[in-house]
């Protein structure tokens, strides 16, 4: 038994057609007959292929992730807790993860490198993260 997991490769070998008409027949997408397309997918299945979702991201430019910024001073735990369990429940429905931002957290890499959209909960006036979250670069909510 093979140890590694099936690649898009795999899968194109096994059904005789090209890595990229693979890759369109399993997304849906580009000119593919129906039945090739149903050749690659029962492939895909006998191998037991599942995409690799950090390639799938890097092709298209997207972390996959949504950033979380809770106040510095949260008084209500309990809110907060559920706040952020929602988010990441609602998250893995769009197979997002979830970065919570430790406050103060400066770095040299750009915020906008490593989310792809912020969730700012309760802005407090005189956190001064906000602002650079704000010039972030990404959609902000």
């Amino acid at each position: 038994m093979n140890s590694r997991p099936a690649t898009i490769v795999d899968v194109a070998r096994a059904a005789g057609v090209s890595k990229s008409t693979a890759s369109d027949a399993l997304q849906g997408s580009g000119r593919v007959a129906e039945a090739t397309r149903l050749r690659v997918r029962a492939a895909a299945e006998q191998l037991g292929y599942r995409p690799n979702s950090a390639a799938r991201r890097l092709r298209r430019a997207r972390t996959g992730a949504i950033g979380l910024h809770l106040p510095q001073t949260a008084t209500r735990l309990d809110y907060y807790m559920k706040l952020a369990f929602g988010a990441v429940a609602r998250a893995q429905e769009e197979n997002l993860d979830v970065v919570l931002l430790a406050p103060a957290a400066h770095t040299n890499e750009p915020l906008a490198s490593r989310v792809d959209g912020l969730l700012v909960i309760d802005p407090e006036a005189d956190d001064t993260a906000v602002l650079e979250l704000l010039a972030a670069g990404v959609p902000v909510v």
